[in-house]
């Protein structure tokens, strides 16, 4: 028999059949299939088709939502965004350490960014890492239409501290959408940095006129320490505008050592006192002026450069100089305490004058005061006699070649040069004669008088009975040491009263050798 495929279910039934076998539909004579009739056991679907009509549904619905959202968000985020960035025009592409700085304390680095959205967009700002930067981001919420911000910048202030020459550095701004991160376009801002400006200047005290004399800085090295005040005599002027460590090097000469200076976390102006490791044995052995040049070398603390360096084209004079006064700007300064250093009981000419004496004198005791008042004449008599037996003559040598309008000074003979050269003017007897008696432990002083100076002993321990000498005449045998003794007293008890006054500059002064002794210590030959 003829089949035919049922139209509901398409399985194989007769062609003639009415109602399908299978799937219990009636068959329409139609050419055209229709829905199957309802009956009781087709009148509702199967529930799972209602699960995947329901599946279906809502799943259509939120498609619809997320596409409608996609397309929210699609006319957001590609609204159109526009950038430019700038440098303030007053520093004409010029960044320096100092602006940095200021840029820090103020918040405004000089940099402006104008932004303009259509629609409203978060956009994200990245300075990429540079010479002058690390890189930052600076974020923009809800920006709509226009607006000017100062960016985020983060700086290398190590690294700024390094660079010392003036350079183009190149600082890059990415401008991204914070929706999907893509980028919207970049700017490069091409700045000239200026490398920091440090200025450093050397200067020697004006008043010593570009002249050293050691007799100055072998006087006062004691005082320097014990009071733990470095007197110094070169001034190191420093100028940075931005924070710098900076390291002056002095190098070696024939008077001095490699001194080294330096100078942390500086800034601004500053004046530094330059305390230099001075050749003391050198100094010391100086007996004409010479020449010589003394550099002072700064360089970068951090990044080891050399910044500049000063030459100082130096006179340096005779130890034998010793300077009495120092004219400067606001004043004399009395040096007269500086002859207290040619006094030297530690010098081994005086234990071969001592012994010369007692082969001269030998009933001559050194007993200091052990013997009273008497003893101590005949003590100091016989220095004063032995001296002459050597044939020590008075020798008014005192003019220097110091051409230093500013400073007085007077050659002064130390006490080995007076006994080899047998010759002493009034101030080379009387400190000869000084550091003899310091030897013994007899207290003496130099009595100063305008143009002149002589000795002054103690015939006591407690320093109440005062003698006088002209040492002078202990090359004149017309004048015995009684002779001698007496000749200065007619002055002294004249000006008693300027002597033990504080004003030294009327050429009115005593130095007490014991006192002086306490600051200032031999020089030493």
């Amino acid at each position: 028999m003829e089949t035919t495929k049922c139209p509901f279910c398409g399985e194989e039934i007769l062609a003639t059949a009415k109602k399908c076998k299978h799937c219990k539909s009636w068959i329409v004579e139609s050419s055209t299939p229709t829905q199957p009739v309802k009956t009781e056991s087709n009148t509702r679907p199967p529930k799972k088709r209602w699960k995947k009509m329901g599946c279906a549904i809502i799943g259509g619905i939120f498609i619809g939502i997320i596409a409608l959202a996609g397309f929210s968000l699609w006319l957001v985020s590609t609204g159109k965004v526009e950038c430019e960035i700038s440098y303030i025009d007053s520093l004409s592409n010029k960044i320096s350490p100092a602006i940095i700085a200021q840029a820090v304390n103020t918040g405004d680095n000089g940099f402006r960014i104008h932004l303009h959205s259509t629609y409203e967009n978060d956009i994200k700002i990245t300075l990429q890492e540079s010479k002058l930067n690390y890189e930052t981001n600076t974020i923009v919420k809800g920006l709509e239409g226009d607006k000017e911000i100062i960016p985020t910048i983060k700086w290398k202030h190590d690294n700024l501290k390094r660079l010392m020459q003036s350079e183009h550095v190149d600082m890059t701004f990415i401008f991204y959408n914070t929706f999907d991160n893509q980028e919207i376009g970049s700017q490069t801002v091409t700045l000239l940095y200026t490398a920091p400006q440090i200025e450093f200047d050397i200067i020697l005290d004006p008043a010593l006129q570009q002249i050293i004399y050691p007799s100055l800085i072998l006087g006062i090295k004691e005082l320097s320490r014990q009071t733990g005040d470095n007197i110094s005599f070169f001034t190191i002027n420093l100028s940075s505008e931005t924070e710098n460590n900076i390291k002056i090097v002095i190098p070696e000469t024939k008077l001095n050592y490699e001194t080294i200076i330096t100078e942390k976390d500086f800034i601004g102006s500053k004046e530094i006192e330059a305390n230099i490791l001075w050749k003391f044995d050198t100094l010391k052995t100086i007996t004409q002026p010479e020449y010589i040049d003394m550099s002072f070398i700064a360089y970068n603390g951090i990044s080891g450069e050399e910044i500049d360096r000063k030459t100082l084209n130096l006179q340096c004079r005779s130890t034998n100089e010793c300077l009495i006064a120092i004219q400067t700007e606001e004043e004399i300064v009395p040096l007269q305490f500086l002859f207290a250093s040619y006094i030297n009981e530690d010098s081994p000419v005086v234990d071969r004058f001592l012994r010369d004496v007692i082969r001269s004198y030998p009933d001559v005791q050194f007993v200091g005061y052990q013997l009273g008042a008497d003893w101590v004449d005949i003590q100091v008599a016989a220095i004063f006699l032995t001296m002459r037996q050597k044939g020590i003559k008075y020798s008014n040598i005192t003019t220097t070649s110091n051409t230093n309008s500013n400073v007085a000074t007077q050659y002064i003979r130390f006490c080995d040069e007076v006994l080899s050269n047998t010759q002493a003017n009034c101030a080379d007897g009387t400190v000869f004669f000084c550091s003899i008696l310091r030897k013994l432990g007899i207290h003496s002083c130099m009595v100063f008088v305008p143009g002149h100076v002589f000795l002054g002993y103690y015939r006591d321990e407690g320093k109440r009975n005062l003698r006088l000498l002209e040492t002078t005449a202990v090359g004149n045998t017309d004048y015995n040491f009684i002779e001698a003794s007496d000749m200065q007293v007619a002055a002294y008890n004249a000006n008693r009263n300027k002597l033990s006054d504080d004003n030294i500059l009327d050429g009115y002064f005593m130095i007490d050798v014991d006192d002086m002794r306490k600051v200032i210590k031999p020089i030493g030959r």
